[in-house]
């Protein structure tokens, strides 16, 4: 309520008076946001392809080489196959 002069009041020119006024007022506050993510670290003979959820893809399946080959870890299964084999997955007798 604010005091205001008005004029034509009845038996005065002029009077006082109560107005109701509004005042808007901009406020700011600062917001934080959390955002969270999920990183995965792979066990020991796992990998991930493609961003992938989890570890799926084993880098030496069980099984893969034979004849007592042994898997080598890197992008491709690859077997160290013992003497007297040969092949991708020691398949092959030399």
């Amino acid at each position: 309520m604010v005091k205001v002069w008005k004029q034509d009041c009845t038996g005065h020119s002029w009077c006082m008076d109560y107005e109701r006024r509004t005042a808007y007022y901009t406020g700011y506050r600062q917001v934080y946001r959390q955002d969270f993510k999920t990183t995965y670290k792979c066990c020991s003979g796992w990998s991930q392809l493609n961003g992938e959820a989890g570890c799926l893809y084993p880098l030496c399946a069980y099984g893969v080489c034979l004849n007592g080959g042994v898997c080598t870890d890197g992008l491709h299964q690859l077997c160290d196959c013992p003497p007297g084999f040969n092949g991708l997955n020691c398949q092959g007798v030399s």
